[in-house]
């Protein structure tokens, strides 16, 4: 994966008037947060924002970014289970703890409170649990008077994202934004996954015609095996299970791993390397396997593919399997016979299960994350709260059955088919007077 620099500049979108200006914090800790970093960048400059994306990783000083990049990568590779330890251990925590500053947090901070002194942004957005931190910090410390923002990308929503001066969290399900507010008394909005916001419909097309370019038959069951982009995971093992079966095409993607791509060439199916067309991947398949609840989980939602998670990854990969399970979302096959089963389920048009969780992946899109940031900031600088977030609802807004509206209304992310929703939203901060955002208050 090709490495970002430390600051990227996103262009302006000319309009009457300084344009608004948002920060957002990322990190090139496999694909997925910077993947709905660069989303959430291209959604807030169609709104009219000037963008700028910082990689968190290179806001650390001495090449420490780097380097906690090859150590987690080695830790999931080849010690699960000490990566397993460490995510217990100090992604959960309470009290004391909780408001405690990491080491690597506070190494970050002085680098990113020169960015923002530099690009004097309207709102801080962080995408990656640590820059949510690092911002926080700097706001609840008065050095930053902005709102920050997180974007809560996992459904298991650990403690390392739920920091006190965030003044609001975007979340892609009710599960995550009720401990948000729980956690922090910040607000909470289910927005739902960031996708790109044509995957769902470029998902729709060209199924056939991409499945004679990977030479397979026209009415071949496909299973997609994905592993994030740094194919962590037994993606082999999943591979030849589904090729010997027999009852399934594997087409496995093995990002820049040529050795793994070598070895599963042989087993029947399909073996990719780095892929840019992934939706079109997902109209040829009928189904995805994967194994953390990612970005590619949430593009297969997106595009009105089942998802099932395999022998997920320790740590939050775990967490989210059983997150997405509870909520209906996706299906936790336990064991080879389970997987089998499921698969044969899923791969069949019209069999109730498979239909289930197409509704249910779709109905999670509910509004566009962008235009929820852009009603945190105030059009014109100095001005009182936005209307646009006073009208994001009460205290506390359970979203249920009667919030549901059936009709064919095209939704900003591209999901196919799904409902609009009223927005749902958890929790209140305290308004600032001088500011359109509520300011964070440091919990005692």
């Amino acid at each position: 994966m090709p490495r970002k620099s430390a600051i990227l500049p996103a262009g302006c979108v000319a309009g009457s008037g300084a344009p608004r200006r948002a920060l957002i914090l990322s990190a090139s800790m496999g694909g997925g947060h910077d993947g709905v970093a660069e989303e959430m960048a291209r959604r807030l400059g169609a709104l009219g924002f000037e963008t700028v994306r910082v990689d968190f990783l290179a806001l650390l000083p001495w090449r420490l970014g780097p380097a906690l990049r090859r150590f987690y990568e080695g830790l999931l590779d080849h010690l699960p289970a000490g990566y397993e330890l460490i995510y217990r251990t100090f992604f959960f925590s309470s009290g004391e703890r909780h408001e405690k500053v990491s080491p690597v947090v506070r190494a970050a901070l002085p680098s990113l409170r020169r960015v923002v002194e530099r690009v004097r942004p309207d709102v801080v957005v962080s995408t990656y649990h640590l820059a949510a931190r690092a911002a926080g910090e700097l706001v609840l410390s008065g050095q930053v008077d902005v709102p920050a923002i997180t974007f809560v990308t996992d459904f298991a929503a650990h403690d390392l994202w739920l920091h006190p001066g965030s003044s609001l969290f975007l979340c892609v399900d009710q599960g995550s934004a009720k401990r948000a507010t729980e956690r922090t008394g910040a607000r909470a909005v289910v927005t739902g996954p960031v996708v790109r916001s044509d995957f769902g419909r470029r998902a729709q097309a060209g199924r056939q015609a991409k499945r004679a370019e990977l030479g397979i038959p026209a009415d071949a069951r496909v299973a997609l095996v994905v592993a994030g982009s740094w194919t962590v995971g037994d993606v082999a093992g999943t591979t030849r299970l589904l090729a010997s079966s027999g009852r399934f095409v594997p087409v496995a993607v093995c990002g820049h791993d040529r050795a793994l791509r070598a070895r599963l060439s042989a087993t029947g199916g399909v073996a990719l390397g780095w892929v840019e067309d992934m939706a079109g991947l997902m109209a040829a398949s009928d189904v995805l396997v994967e194994n953390a609840g990612g970005l590619t989980a949430a593009e297969a939602m997106s595009a009105g593919v089942p998802v099932v998670t395999y022998r997920p990854i320790p740590g939050h990969g775990r967490d989210n399997a059983e997150r997405m399970h509870r909520a209906g979302v996706s299906v936790l096959a336990r064991d080879h016979a389970d997987l089998l089963g499921r698969l044969d389920q899923l791969c069949r048009p019209g069999d109730p299960l498979r239909d289930r969780l197409v509704a249910a992946g779709t109905a999670l899109f509910r509004q566009d994350a962008a235009s929820v940031v852009a009603s945190a900031v105030p059009a014109v600088p100095g001005t009182d709260r936005s209307p646009a977030l006073d009208s994001l609802g009460p205290e506390s807004v359970q979203s249920g059955p009667e919030s549901v509206q059936s009709g064919p209304e095209s939704v900003p992310n591209g999901a196919v088919a799904a409902p609009a929703m009223t927005p749902a939203v958890v929790g209140r901060g305290s308004p600032s007077a001088d500011r359109g955002w509520y300011r964070p208050q440091r919990l005692d």
